[in-house]
């Protein structure tokens, strides 16, 4: 196993500093995170097995607890992002798209596990539901840095951000519907589990809890900085440290872990001044890109191969692709009229096209598995989100660039 842990070092390590000292040119190519599972499936036993030990390990624990760290950093790192300014401008196409797309992404995505999968109603709305949220991780290749900047205007890279950080947390709603359901076929256990013990709990509780300690953080960080008891370049670790202290903490009180460290980082984010939080995003995109690879290698890896394609058969790679066009497209382009910072129809596409699953995805996935044992559930969700990392990583520069050309041409 020590060998195993340097070759790991070695190679996944050794990729994010090279990928992190070219990064400016690179993401102009290819995204990071397609190229980091790539290089996980080429160092699987399937392909000339580089690191034979790391086969052994938990691989759902693995996803579950990796996708969790994963996206604490990295919604943090949004939420830094979605400035007090910026979330007044965006508020009101952010909560009318991420409500109305989760609703839709969550049924399309239901009806085509159903009919295509062949599965029971019960079990294709949990897997609706695993791939109902978009990824902020993947997401992130397209609101970030400079190739973002020069082809993608900042109102849809913070609406894509504003959508992909808060629908996260919030996919824990229709996620906990069929378990619960599963669990507790009576209406009475029903209402009381998913009402009083996730709704009012765990989401709202949760977000009032939020509020209030990323509130008393960025008091405690803005007294520091203004008494100048921190060092400089301290924001960056604090926010990091925050965002698996709430991670932690969250959990303990049985509240949503992942919508907490959002929409606290949203409260903490009111306390920072401009200028620390540009310093800190640069700094941010370096930690968040050694995160992302780490875990996209390990799920490049681990993919389970065999076991896809011995419940499933090429029925399996139809509903992929068919969720990738159909989950999402036509939803945002019956709707991008009442959507207020989405003005035309290739804005439309784009976003329909760019809502990956992904990081969050792989976690619900895992957890699923974790509360029901559903192993099937687990395989269809995780074969998805492979097909859309490559998908996603594959389009991800040529799309972008071919609307930011569109877009230029159009613009009065």
């Amino acid at each position: 196993m020590e060998t195993a842990l340097n070759t790991y070092l070695a190679i996944v390590i050794g990729f994010a500093f090279l990928f992190g000292m070219f990064s400016k040119a690179m993401k102009r190519i290819i995204s990071p995170m397609f190229l980091a599972m790539v290089l996980g499936i080429l160092c699987s036993p399937h392909v000339f097995n580089l690191i034979p030990d790391l086969q052994k390990l938990p691989r759902e624990i693995i996803f579950e607890q990796g996708a969790r760290l994963t996206l604490a950093v990295g919604l943090m790192a949004t939420a830094m992002r979605l400035t007090p300014g910026r979330l007044h401008t965006l508020l009101k196409s952010g909560v009318l798209l991420t409500f109305i797309m989760m609703f839709t992404m969550w049924i399309a995505s239901s009806l085509l596990a159903h009919f295509v999968l062949q599965i029971d109603w019960i079990y294709s709305l949990l897997l609706g539901a695993v791939i109902t949220p978009t990824d902020p991780i993947l997401a992130s290749s397209i609101v970030t840095g400079s190739f973002a900047r020069a082809n993608i205007d900042e109102r849809i890279r913070m609406l894509l951000s504003f959508e992909s950080g808060a629908n996260d947390g919030l996919a824990y709603l229709f996620v906990i519907v069929p378990i619960t359901i599963i669990k507790y076929p009576s209406l009475d256990k029903f209402l009381s589990e998913w009402f009083l013990k996730v709704f009012l709990w765990e989401i709202l509780a949760g977000a009032m809890i939020a509020i209030a300690a990323g509130a008393l953080a960025g008091r405690l960080f803005r007294f520091a900085k203004d008494k100048k008891l921190d060092e400089e370049g301290g924001l960056l670790v604090y926010s990091i440290c925050f965002s698996l202290v709430l991670l932690g903490a969250a959990k303990l009180i049985f509240t949503n872990e992942i919508w907490v460290v959002f929409i606290a980082g949203l409260s903490f984010n009111f306390f920072i001044n401009e200028e620390e939080r540009l310093e800190e995003e640069e700094m941010q995109d370096a930690s968040n890109l050694l995160f992302n690879i780490s875990l996209f290698f390990i799920f490049g890896f681990l993919l389970p191969w065999k076991e896809w394609f011995s419940l499933f058969s090429w029925n399996l790679i139809l509903f992929a692709i068919l969720v990738l066009f159909f989950r999402r497209i036509p939803a945002l382009l019956a709707i991008y009229k009442i959507i207020p910072q989405i003005k035309v129809f290739e804005t439309a596409l784009f976003m329909g096209w760019f809502g990956p699953i992904g990081v969050s995805g792989l976690f619900y996935a895992a957890y699923v598995f974790h509360k029901t044992g559903l192993y099937n559930i687990y395989l269809a969700s995780t074969f998805v989100i492979f097909v859309s990392v490559l998908m996603h990583g594959l389009t991800e520069v040529p799309f972008t660039k071919i609307y930011g050309n569109r877009i230029k041409k159009i613009k009065p």
